[in-house]
């Protein structure tokens, strides 16, 4: 019985929340590249496959990273690829992620197709940082994702970041510690200033800093930022911001929206994920806050909720 309303739950929550995912096989999420590059867009395409526990699930997310990658060469579509470390192997022994990340760079290398590099909660900044500047040494489109709450300073820069760099700045994320829900009244849910909640003034304020710090690196600066709004100020801010900032909406963004940030000459992309296992994804970046652990109780069950919730 608690299986059958277990697979209700989620059918039910599926439905809410499927169009933030393209579909569950490659060929639906290839399909959307195909529409969005007939509109000047670019895309990012990310395997909806977590916790890889052993080195067999290692390689097959890996594999069909390369699989991916193959037939955005082969099909000419302007898109990279987004991986999280923990899908391709980072496992204690066996050198499951170096095997993993060589099998896609192979794919990717020759093509000169973008290969991103995903924060997440379980992965330190030093630790992301030392396996880029790795893979960056053979793979020049390489990127890595910073939550704009990472302090940016100048010590920060000087230690992690070179001219050429591609860095992809995202305000929802893997990482614990993200910011709480920003409501409408510029407040997040707690109402308060506790050093958790962040109005979108503060939000702004944060993205132009480390922008400007980026840029003037000379780094590749991307942002990935499912608040239109947000994208319309920043791409508005300045002709340098305009001219040199590449965005990025998740799936699922508002049509009319994206009309006019398109119109604005924004260049804009659409982070694409597609694949069956979405619980993960819905919970991680699509809930923040107390949302975020109400999700996991609904989604992974009352029991393994609050368990899961404190391991997202």
């Amino acid at each position: 019985m608690d299986e059958q309303r277990d697979s209700l739950i989620k059918r039910v929550v599926y439905r809410l929340v499927k169009k933030h995912i393209a579909g569950s096989t490659a060929d639906s999420a290839l399909t959307l590249v195909r529409e969005l590059n007939g509109k000047g867009m670019h895309a990012t395409v990310t395997f909806l496959n977590e916790g890889a526990n052993d080195v067999t699930r290692a390689r097959y997310n890996a594999n069909t990273y390369s699989q991916i990658a193959r037939q955005i060469a082969r099909l000419h579509l302007n898109a990279g690829i987004s991986v999280r470390l923990s899908q391709v192997g980072l496992l204690p022994s066996d050198n499951a992620l170096e095997r993993c990340m060589e099998d896609i760079i192979k794919v990717t290398k020759p093509y000169g197709i973008n290969l991103w590099l995903e924060s997440e909660d379980h992965v330190s900044t030093d630790e992301l940082f030392s396996i880029y500047r790795r893979y960056r040494q053979v793979h020049k489109p390489i990127g890595i994702e910073l939550p704009i709450w990472e302090p940016l300073d100048k010590s920060f820069i000087r230690d992690n970041i070179r001219e050429g760099d591609f860095v992809k700045l995202v305000s929802y994320t893997h990482k614990k510690g993200a910011p709480v829900k920003i409501e409408k009244n510029g407040k997040g849910q707690n109402g308060d200033s506790d050093g958790k909640s962040r109005s979108k003034k503060e939000e702004l304020a944060v993205y132009v800093s480390n922008i400007g710090r980026l840029l003037q690196e000379g780094a590749t600066v991307y942002v990935l930022e499912p608040d239109e709004k947000m994208i319309a100020k920043l791409g508005g801010f300045s002709k340098e911001y305009k001219r040199n900032l590449i965005f990025e909406l998740p799936l699922g963004y508002n049509n009319r929206h994206m009309a006019r940030l398109l119109k604005m000459r924004i260049r804009m992309g659409v982070y694409i994920p597609y694949g069956k296992d979405w619980t993960p994804y819905v919970i991680n970046k699509l809930t923040e806050g107390h949302m975020r652990d109400l999700a996991a109780a609904v989604l992974y069950g009352k029991k393994a909720g609050a368990a899961n919730a404190k391991n997202l």
